[in-house]
C-alpha cells in the first residue's frame, strides 16, 4: 500500500499568499506554490516541488521530488509525476487557460518533459501512463489509457487517440494521427495518419510486415552481392 505523508507545510516550503492549500495536503521541504494555484485534498508535493501560478493540483495527485510545474498547468485527481519531470515551462500563454490539462490516474515517468500548448492546450488524457525521458509537444493530444516507452517523442499538435502504444524511443512527427490501438514499434518514426489497430515499424514507420520484408531484401541483397563478387573473383583467378 502507498504511505503517504502526514498533512503538513514544511517550515521551508514557500507559499504564496493567494494560493490556496488543502489542511490534508503535504507540502515538503523547500517546496513552492505560486500565486492564485489551488493544491487539493490528500495532495502530495515532495521536496524541491515547484508549482506555478493559477494551477490545479488534483486530489491525491502526488509530485515526486524535483518536479516542476510551469504556469497555467492542470493536473487531476490521482496522477502520479515521478521526479525530475517538467510541465509546461516557458509558457507564453495568457491568462485565458490552462497551457496543459493532465487528467485523473495518469503516470509521468521521471525526467519527461511536458511542453506547454499555446494556442490549444497540451492534453494528457485519463489512465495514460509514461516511461522515463518521454517528450510531448506543444499542443499534443494523448487520449486515454495510452503507453508510451522509454525516450518515446510525440511532436507538437500530434494526436493519439485511445489505448495507443508508442514502443521505446519511437517518435511520432508533428501533426500525425495515431488512430486507436495503434502500436508504433520500437525506434519507428510515425507520420501523417497510423490507421487504427495496425502495427508500424521502421524509418519512415510502414506496416510491421513490409517492414519485415524489406528488411529480409535488404539482406538478401547483401548476400547476393557477397556471392556476384565471390564469383567474379574466381573468374579473376581462373583468368
Amino acid at each position: 500500500p502507498v504511505q503517504r505523508p502526514a498533512p503538513t507545510v514544511h517550515p521551508t516550503a514557500h507559499v504564496h499568499p493567494t494560493a490556496r492549500i488543502d489542511p490534508t495536503a503535504h507540502l515538503g521541504p523547500f517546496s513552492s506554490v505560486d500565486a492564485d494555484t489551488q493544491v487539493g485534498p490528500y495532495a502530495v508535493l515532495h521536496a524541491h516541488v515547484s508549482v506555478g501560478r493559477r494551477c490545479v493540483i488534483g486530489p491525491g495527485t502526488e509530485l515526486r521530488p524535483r518536479v516542476k510545474v510551469g504556469d497555467h498547468v492542470a493536473v487531476g485527481a490521482g496522477v502520479l509525476v515521478h521526479a525530475c519531470t517538467v510541465i509546461g515551462l516557458s509558457s507564453a500563454k495568457g491568462d485565458d487557460g490552462p497551457a496543459v490539462i493532465i487528467g485523473p490516474d495518469v503516470e509521468l515517468g521521471g525526467r519527461a518533459v511536458i511542453e506547454p500548448g499555446l494556442e490549444a492546450p497540451t492534453r494528457i488524457d485519463s489512465g495514460t501512463k509514461t516511461d522515463n525521458m518521454v517528450r510531448i509537444g506543444s499542443g499534443a493530444h494523448i487520449g486515454p489509457h495510452c503507453l508510451l516507452v522509454s525516450s518515446a517523442q510525440v511532436g507538437p499538435a500530434a494526436v493519439l487517440e485511445h489505448h495507443v502504444t508508442l514502443a521505446g524511443q519511437a517518435m511520432v512527427t508533428a501533426d500525425t494521427h495515431v488512430e486507436a490501438v495503434a502500436i508504433v514499434a520500437a525506434r519507428g518514426r510515425a507520420e501523417g495518419r497510423v490507421p487504427s489497430r495496425s502495427l508500424v515499424s521502421g524509418d519512415p514507420a510502414i506496416p510491421h510486415k513490409e517492414e519485415l520484408r524489406r528488411y529480409a531484401n535488404t539482406v538478401k541483397l547483401a548476400r547476393l552481392t557477397d556471392a556476384l563478387e565471390s564469383v567474379l573473383e574466381n573468374a579473376d583467378g581462373a583468368q
